[in-house]
């Protein structure tokens, strides 16, 4: 990981989502009142009341060590929960100062089965184990799983900057990134 990777991929979002958690966590977690739509229930409203779900078990990636840990305690902590982190088993967290679960697939599977909810970072075909376990119990899962996406350029784009932005997103990290670019699409007036 380059310094730019670890300045703007890693340090300074998680010190935004520290930033906005403490900005912003009792005003989005407040309950609210909301009016009734359209004819039928014009005359009724609802109060939504954010509670917390208990504990968060969070089964993390290894590619940006910092924020796929404290991203997922941030939140947890911000809506009142416990938190579980399970890191991959090569994940480096120095347990002096933050307590990780670091540790195979088995450790992933029985905090599925314990946790009130799961976030879960990783490949696609474990994502699919996640939440086949987790409908089991009937957990709630949040899945950011691997995936390849494309750029499309029209004719009034700037050649130049597209390609080197594309070749960032398609190279970061040698791959480890989970929005890589699958193919690249130019309209032929676009070169």
């Amino acid at each position: 990981m380059t310094i730019v990777d670890a300045s703007f991929g890693e340090l300074l979002p998680t010190c935004e989502k520290l930033c906005w958690s403490i900005a912003n966590g009792e005003k989005v977690t407040a309950p609210e009142y909301r009016e009734g739509g359209g004819l039928v229930v014009a005359h009724k409203s609802a109060r939504v009341e954010y509670v917390p779900v208990g504990v968060m078990g969070c089964i993390v990636s290894w590619n940006y060590p910092c924020h796929s840990v404290l991203g997922p305690i941030l939140s947890a902590v911000m809506a009142g929960n416990g938190c579980v982190v399970k890191a991959r088993e090569h994940h480096g967290v120095d347990e002096a100062l933050i307590a990780v679960v670091n540790d195979w697939a088995d450790t992933g599977e029985a905090l599925n089965e314990c946790a009130d909810k799961i976030t879960f970072i990783g490949s696609p075909a474990v994502g699919k184990q996640v939440v086949k376990k987790a409908s089991e119990t009937l957990n709630p899962v949040v899945l950011e799983i691997g995936g390849r996406d494309t750029v499309v350029a029209d004719d009034g784009c700037d050649f130049t900057q597209v390609v080197q932005i594309a070749m960032r997103g398609t190279f970061q990290n040698v791959v480890v990134v989970l929005a890589n670019y699958l193919s690249l699409n130019f309209f032929e007036n676009a070169y």
